[in-house]
């Protein structure tokens, strides 16, 4: 995964390495929005393993899913885990910030927003998922 920057250090690509009886999950920036940061995306790319570990045999499942095209990316209601993490967020906001309600985009403007900013001409810093967001 790639471990953002912070506390002078650059962001840099870490080996994660699988336990036994365990697997490794990358989830999307859908999942983030929906439980308000609890759960987190990573920028994440997939290479031979290093060493040894080259020659055991590895399995991957790769599924992508994503929300249809008019889904709203917002907070899930009913789950006390996502409310306490979204009430720790607005801690030491201003007043007029508190008042301000999260932004609810759907999918297919986040798909858009994405791939667009990312295009020469576009929009680079909107165009940046979760992978800056950290707490």
């Amino acid at each position: 995964v790639l471990v953002p920057a912070r506390d002078g250090e650059a962001a840099a690509w870490r080996y994660v390495r699988p336990l036994s009886g365990h697997v490794v999950v990358n989830l999307g920036d859908a999942m983030v929005k929906f439980t308000a940061g609890v759960l987190r995306s990573n920028v994440h790319r997939v290479v031979n393993p290093p060493g040894e570990q080259a020659e055991r045999v590895r399995y991957s499942l790769v599924y992508f899913a994503r929300p249809e095209d008019a889904v709203l990316l917002r907070c899930l209601d009913g789950s006390e885990v996502i409310d306490r993490a979204r009430e720790g967020s607005m801690k030491g906001k201003a007043e007029e910030e508190e008042e301000e309600e999260e932004e609810v985009i759907t999918s297919k403007e986040w798909v858009l927003r994405r791939a667009l900013g990312r295009r020469k001409g576009g929009d680079w810093g909107k165009s940046g998922g979760t992978e800056g967001a950290r707490r």
